[in-house]
Parts: C-alpha cells; structure tokens; sequence
C-alpha cells in the first residue's frame, strides 16, 4: 500500500504527462520549422538563425542536459553544413563555422539542462523532507493523502482500520542507550509490520514517540493481536535485544468522520 501512496509531487508529474507529449511535439516540430525560416528568409547569415536558441533552452529546461543538449547538437546541425550563408548565391559554410555553432548550441542546452535538473532534484529533496522523517524515512503526517488512501480502499471494497502506537519508554531507551538505537527499533518496527501485512498499510512516523498506520483488515480483532505479538517480542539491535514498551490502539475509519476523528479515535 506505501507504493500506492502517491505523493502530490508524484501525482503531478503523472498528470503533467499529457502536456509533456504536446512540448516534444512542438521542441521538435519547431526544429524543421526553424530551419524553413532561416533558409526562406536567406540563410545563415540572417538574424533569424538565432531562433533556433528557443527549442534549445525550453529543451534544457524540461528535459534536462541530455535533451538541452541533445537537441543543441540537432539544431547546429540542421544549421550546419545543408543550410548555406546566403540562399541567393549559393555560398556554403566553412567547417568551422558550423562546428563552432554547433559546439556553442550543445554548450547553451547543456548549461541550461544542468541547472534544470539541479532544481528539479532540490525541488524533490526539499518535498522529501517536508513529507518524510528525517531519522527513519518513513512518511510523516504532512505527506499523508487521506482521501486518496480512502478511495484506494474503497475502490478494492476493504475495510480501513487506523492504528495508533505510542512508545512509553522511548525516553529511557534514549537517554541510555541514544536515538540511533531508537531509530533502529523504529525501522525494525516498520520491518515486522511488513512481514505481516505486507502492502496492505501505510506506516506513519508522527513524531517521535508516535506512530499511525492505515491498514487493511477485514478482521480488526485478528489484526490487533498480531500486531501486540509483534510488538511484544524484543527487537535485536547489533545483537542486543531491546524491550520496547508500546500502547496500541485501533478504530475503524468511519468515511463519515473529519480527517483527525480516526486517528482521534484510535488514540482511545
């Protein structure tokens, strides 16, 4: 269930699909276009030449260097050796003047395609964080989607039950052993609720010493004592158990209710 949990940036790019395949069209549509301009209007020499600098940066924009780069070298060529100084005359080219102009192409759309995908993946870095907890990497409350997690499960007719853990003595556990110990339970944790449920949940790191999980379970008594089994076994860290003391709640998530009434209800 965590891979069905797309993010709002993941769902955006999803929807964004349609408008991706409608810009190649038009970046490499515009490419013959471009090269029609530039021959109809004289050739080379013209100003009109520099046309060609649009489909580049929008290239490097949104696809990256490889594309800003990519369609940099298309367009020096389509500019190169077929495309003459002056249509009029006839004149060609020198060698270097096209290899040059296709070297400074590549350059611009490579350029421009390296600071596109450093800001795409700061974009992506800074959702991480604001969507996940820092210590464990597992999802916090900010990132977590209710309506599109209910329409999931209510698309496969299951039943929603909101669990809610609450770690008593994480403060002794860091105060004498410290937080990574902590976090290595918590993953453990996560581990041992896979095992069980498999994709059928989203784990949800809320802070600290709190935890929710949506879960689906048709047999929420059944649920509920395989998850205090689990729960009650000591987690082995670096070969040493730890015994970590956890309140467990679970409520079945009433569609009906506000989006804090369930986790509300399993804190009861």
């Amino acid at each position: 269930m965590e891979k069905d949990n797309i993010t709002a940036l993941q769902a955006q790019l999803l929807s964004s699909r349609p408008m991706n395949f409608v810009f190649s069209v038009i970046v490499i549509g515009s490419l013959p276009l471009i090269y029609l301009i530039v021959y109809e209007t004289g050739g080379i020499k013209y100003v009109f030449s520099h046309t060609m600098y649009i489909p580049i940066i929008f290239a490097g924009i949104f696809w990256g260097f490889k594309g800003g780069a990519f369609i940099g070298i298309i367009g020096g060529l389509m500019l190169g050796p077929i495309m003459p100084i002056d249509t009029i005359t006839g004149e060609k080219q020198q060698l270097i003047n096209w290899i040059y102009r296709t070297i400074y192409f590549f350059i611009v759309g490579g350029t421009v395609g390296t600071f596109s995908d450093f800001l795409k993946e700061y974009i992506k870095k800074i959702h991480y964080i604001s969507t996940h907890n820092s210590e464990t990497g597992l999802y916090n409350m900010v990132s977590l989607n209710l309506d599109k997690v209910v329409s999931d499960f209510l698309e496969k007719k299951t039943k929603i039950n909101v669990l809610s853990i609450s770690w008593n003595n994480i403060d002794e556990i860091i105060n004498n052993f410290g937080i990574r110990i902590c976090v290595s339970v918590i993953k453990e944790l996560n581990e041992r609720m896979i095992k069980i449920f498999n994709e059928k949940f989203i784990f949800i790191h809320s802070d600290i010493s709190k935890f929710y999980a949506l879960i689906e379970c048709d047999q929420p008594k059944l649920c509920l004592n395989q998850i205090e089994h689990l729960i009650s076994e000591p987690f082995i860290i670096n070969n040493i158990p730890f015994y970590a003391e956890f309140t467990v709640g679970l409520a079945e998530y009433d569609k009906s209710d506000s989006d804090l009434n369930p986790f509300q209800k399993a804190n009861m």
